[in-house]
């Protein structure tokens, strides 16, 4: 393979393990990217962004900052403002550094979409509605990773302000997200709350389409209680009913967690 090419490859081999929060993976890649020879110059920005969120991974986040830095400066120099851009941005979902006046400029000099987002998600701060807006616009344009990253945080900042229709909202869109990744996710989205081992009984059954007295004659406890156990399931998963719960159930294997 030409150098260039197995530079590209490690790269994404690095972002994968990164992502995934693989330590073992990232120190193996990083280990045989410090083996690569010279290559095409303009991938060294994408290059430097895969070592930034590696190194992330392995909690040398100082290292990471210069790194992000670095393949910021390197893509500026070579006149790659959407690269510069990525490498900002990632700075900012992994490190919480933000780069919003750079990022603004560099929105207006090339407003492609996926520029803008970029900008427009580091200037959203803690609005819940403005992240699922621009969550929107990502998964329309297919950064899927992102929305679904934007997405979860939204329902964080939103249960944070007691606006718990919007919570609701912005978990149930979490979970859609979450399938069309395929499951791979990101350290940096928030963990989906997991049911109890009752309330995902509760669920499996009405799933099935038994009444909430059925369930309760099968499990041994009131109706009551078994509402209660399906508002509670509602709310974690993000849905809006029975009717909900069936198509939820209906894509995703009920044994595993977190659903």
């Amino acid at each position: 393979m030409h150098p260039s090419g197995q530079r590209w490859a490690v790269g994404g081999l690095l972002l994968a393990c990164a992502l995934l929060g693989d330590a073992d993976g990232c120190r193996r890649a990083l280990a045989e990217a410090d083996r690569l020879g010279p290559g095409v110059p303009f991938l060294d920005a994408d290059l430097l962004r895969a070592r930034a969120w590696a190194t992330s991974t392995l909690g040398d986040s100082v290292r990471a900052e210069t790194l992000f830095s670095d393949a910021a400066q390197c893509a500026a120099d070579a006149g790659a403002v959407a690269l510069e851009a990525v490498a900002l941005h990632d700075a900012f979902r992994v490190l919480g550094k933000r780069f919003s006046t750079r990022l603004a400029v560099l929105a207006q000099q090339s407003p492609a979409p996926s520029i803008v987002l970029r900008a427009r998600h580091v200037q959203a701060g803690d609005d819940a509605d403005e992240l699922l807006v621009i969550a929107d616009e990502f998964e329309r344009i297919g950064a899927l990773l992102i929305a679904a990253e934007l997405v979860s945080q939204a329902s964080v900042v939103a249960a944070a302000e007691g606006q718990r229709s919007l919570a609701r909202t912005a978990h149930g869109h979490f979970l859609r997200l979450d399938e069309a990744c395929g499951r791979v996710r990101s350290r940096w989205q928030h963990d989906v709350v997991e049911l109890t081992a009752r309330e995902r009984d509760v669920a499996t059954l009405a799933s099935g389409g038994q009444t909430s007295r059925a369930i309760a004659q099968h499990l041994g406890v009131s109706t009551r209680t078994v509402d209660n156990m399906l508002q509670r399931v509602y709310v974690k998963l993000g849905l809006h009913g029975r009717s909900e719960l069936i198509a939820r159930f209906a894509l995703v294997d009920v044994d595993r967690s977190p659903l």
